[in-house]
């Protein structure tokens, strides 16, 4: 996987890349943390602390944030979620009633899926109706990266609300520190693809709500 691939789905240029390397996430307290090839959430809120942190994903269809672990107390902590997701850590304090108050959330993090090839469709149905293919003849690390955007796209095509009510995303960008193979991994290539997505997705909504898609509703909860 040494080149790029972009492919114009709907309002979005997919944007697949092996030639980009993430940098330091600022100002996220947020970041995918590779372990065996997989992402693990790692957040680091060590500047600003706050009583409790908990993780959430995001419900597309309702624009909620729903926790899904139990509440940590780590200033700095990991945590493995389940893949096909957007995350962030919401950090709050605790009154003396236990209700929240003075809260941040963190960037948030696209976590990717990595299934079996015979699991990954030869098409991806967009919510616009756009066909997005996944090209079954390249090897099962594009196959998966083809497939992880593709999902990721409809997921922000599909979002009830403005993009502009969620966090941005944890940067990734162009590393001048070359790793000492020369490599970049599959889950790095994916981060860069949703992270150019995404803001790319943002910008459009600051110019034009009619260019980054329709959405209904009110900003998701804080």
């Amino acid at each position: 996987m040494d080149n790029k691939l972009a492919v114009k789905v709907s309002s979005l240029v997919v944007l697949f890349s092996c030639a980009w390397w993430p940098t330091d996430a600022l100002p996220s307290d947020l970041v995918c943390r590779e372990v065996n090839g997989q992402c693990q959430l790692a957040w680091d809120f060590s500047d600003r602390p706050k009583a409790t942190y908990d993780i959430e994903r995001l419900d597309v269809l309702s624009a909620k944030w729903d926790p899904v672990s139990t509440r940590s107390l780590l200033q700095i902590g990991v945590a493995s979620v389940e893949g096909g997701a957007l995350y962030r850590v919401h950090a709050c304090n605790v009154s003396s009633t236990g209700a929240k108050t003075d809260c941040e959330s963190s960037n948030v993090l696209w976590v990717p899926v990595f299934p079996a090839e015979e699991e990954i469709p030869s098409v991806v149905t967009g919510v616009n109706g756009e066909q997005m293919i996944v090209h079954k003849n390249l090897d099962l690390a594009q196959q998966i990266e083809q497939y992880n955007v593709y999902v990721f796209v409809n997921m922000l095509d599909a979002l009830p609300v403005s993009i502009l009510t969620l966090p941005p995303m944890t940067e990734f960008g162009e590393e001048e520190a070359i790793a000492d193979d020369g490599r970049v991994s599959l889950l790095e290539s994916m981060q860069w693809a949703f992270f150019v997505n995404y803001s790319e997705k943002q910008r459009l909504a600051a110019i034009s709500p009619m260019q980054a898609g329709q959405y209904r509703g009110a900003s998701p909860d804080q």
